[in-house]
């Protein structure tokens, strides 16, 4: 099953609205009625995960429009009046719907000048976790070769060529364990697709670009040397920080968090599961 994933990070500057944080709802969205999900033979959709983790590393707020990084060069930060708010080595954040807040471990935030700021630049592993248990309308294969009405995430880790990402089972007692799905293209294990684009965002006039990069932030040109995921947004109204900024709030969607598909190509449906988009929503606070 080809599996193309527009796996594009929103970052709004607004209050998050209520559908961020619903269940999934949308195109992309498995049908779901009473709680029981439904996918077709050879077919692709999106499901509201459990647990969804990442690891965030950079967030930079810019001017103006930074360059895109290419195979010689990075994103160029400077020349486009950008400044890096949120720097760590790696901070880890698992996000469950409709919980409590969270704070990022490891993670040292700089307060940004005083300013309109048209962009935002975050960068984050290529690394996506996802967690999750959900009933089906039929019983379906687990990427192990178990079968059920019932299916969940197992404790592991791959990319979009393995299987194994999930199992299943006729009682109602599975539980789900921790999937970490290595994104190496945006297209899946079909070919090589290492940067997307969306316009006009939810009819926000927001535009957002998204990159597969190597360990020094240049765009990869295989997908063996990607690390992590650069997401470059333009903001639909500049964000403006004066005196009386005292800091920004971080809320996630994750309603369309984990991507599910058939591998069978059969008569018969074979789940395997990985990260789907979500959104970062941020709201700046003042005093």
């Amino acid at each position: 099953m080809k599996q193309f994933k527009q796996f594009i990070l929103i970052l709004l500057f607004t209050l998050p609205g209520t559908n961020a944080f619903a269940a999934c709802s949308g195109a992309t969205c498995c049908s779901v009625s009473a709680g029981v999900v439904t996918i077709a033979a050879d077919t692709s959709c999106d499901i509201e995960p459990d647990i969804y983790t990442i690891v965030l590393k950079k967030f930079y707020l810019c001017t103006s429009e930074p360059s895109a990084p290419t195979a010689s060069t990075a994103v160029q930060y400077a020349s486009a009046g950008c400044e890096q708010i949120v720097s760590s080595s790696g901070s880890t954040v698992a996000i469950r719907p409709g919980g409590a807040a969270q704070t990022f471990s490891g993670a040292t935030f700089t307060r940004p000048s005083n300013g309109a700021y048209t962009h935002g630049v975050i960068l984050m592993d290529n690394v996506f976790t996802v967690n999750w248990k959900k009933e089906f309308n039929a019983r379906h294969f687990g990427g192990d070769g178990t079968q059920g009405l019932y299916c969940a995430t197992v404790a592991g880790s791959g990319n979009e060529s393995d299987n194994g990402s999930t199992t299943c089972s006729d009682a109602s007692t599975l539980t789900g364990g921790s999937w970490a799905s290595t994104l190496r293209s945006f297209d899946g294990s079909e070919s090589d697709v290492f940067v997307v684009t969306r316009t006009n965002l939810n009819n926000t006039g927001s535009d957002i670009a998204g990159y597969l990069v190597t360990s020094d932030e240049k765009l990869t040109t295989t997908k063996g040397a990607v690390t992590e995921l650069i997401g470059v947004q333009s903001f639909a109204n500049p964000v403006i920080v004066t005196k009386d900024f005292k800091g920004i709030n971080f809320a996630f969607g994750v309603n369309q968090g984990s991507h599910i598909w058939d591998s069978d190509g059969g008569s018969t449906v074979k789940i395997e599961a990985g990260g789907g988009p979500f959104q970062v929503i941020l709201s700046p606070l003042n005093y």
